[in-house]
């Protein structure tokens, strides 16, 4: 493969990066697990962001979006640090769950437990589908530096990251001679790797000469119908809303 071209048409916010997911705390003993979404569209860092993530966490709805505390939320922007300050007063505590938090095994063991606030399996299993726990979805707030699970009125995040897509993997399960091993051990249909590099809404290009041992093996491979696919790195297909990706292959007798 020697070159690749894509435009960068995706959104800030899209489905894979558009949830919050939070516990809050009243008087109960037990915490109560809670989601809320942004819509999906561009943001920038700042006011849009801020009054976007503000709104979502003071509006109460059905299902996982349900508000258990009585105080208001208020949220914060930091330009210096690229990060957000959340405060909660008039009532009740909460803590938001970063996406490295999200990945860890307690919260995914203990998740349906904070939401149906029982230990009982038939009850864990009636969970309503609003509440379903998808690691890969959250909006990309790391931990502030030494920051743990703990609850309190004031939640300083760490950095937040608004890019949805960080590297783009050109992919084929119909091409691609499975000799790849991507992230997490997946994406083993690779057959090229894009790091994006251009910012905004810009046209992301790369150019490979390649050299001897740079090639897919299609010996074994008899080729009608070829079908490629742009994924991110949780093997998410990555929508181009409507645009279209460009490259080229070149086939040759391997010497």
């Amino acid at each position: 493969m020697t070159d690749v071209s894509f435009p960068l048409a995706w959104y800030t916010i899209d489905i894979h990066n558009d949830r919050l997911y939070l516990l809050e705390k009243t008087s109960d003993p037990i915490p109560h697990a809670r989601i809320v979404k942004l819509p999906i569209k561009d943001y920038t860092l700042g006011i849009a962001l801020v009054a976007q993530v503000k709104l979502a966490l003071n509006t109460s709805g059905v299902g996982a979006a349900f508000k258990y505390v009585s105080g208001t939320y208020d949220v914060t922007f930091s330009q210096s640090t690229f990060s957000l300050t959340v405060t909660l007063s008039g009532g009740g505590t909460f803590t938001v769950l970063s996406h490295d938090q999200l990945r860890d095994y307690y919260f995914f063991n203990n998740w349906r437990y904070y939401t149906t606030q029982s230990l009982l399996p038939v009850i864990q299993a009636a969970m309503h589908e609003s509440y379903d726990y998808d690691r890969q979805n959250v909006l990309r707030i790391s931990v502030q530096e030494g920051g743990h699970f703990s609850f309190g009125t004031t939640q300083q995040g760490g950095t937040i990251d608004l890019r949805p897509v960080h590297t783009v993997f050109l992919a084929s399960e119909t091409f691609s001679s499975y000799e790849v091993i991507g992230p997490n051990g997946g994406l083993r249909s690779t057959i090229r790797r894009v790091a994006i590099t251009e910012a905004g809404k810009g046209l992301q290009t790369m150019d490979h000469s390649g050299q001897g041992e740079d090639y897919i093996d299609c010996a074994s491979l008899t080729l009608r119908t070829i079908r490629f696919a742009l994924r991110d790195c949780f093997g998410n297909v990555v929508t181009l809303n409507g645009n279209h990706c460009k490259f080229s292959i070149l086939f040759g007798e391997r010497p």
